[in-house]
């Protein structure tokens, strides 16, 4: 059994069409990633 923190994907092309290539693109675009107004500093 997983725990709350754990992810399971399948290799499908469905997964990398919906899923993983947004979440790339989000990752490689500085105003998605960090937005203005976001709080970028951790958690306090």
């Amino acid at each position: 059994m997983g725990d709350a923190g754990t992810l399971l994907l399948y290799n499908t092309e469905g997964v990398h069409r919906h899923l993983m290539r947004p979440w790339v693109s989000c990752a490689l675009t500085h105003n998605c990633i960090s937005p203005i107004g976001a709080q970028d500093t951790g958690c306090r």
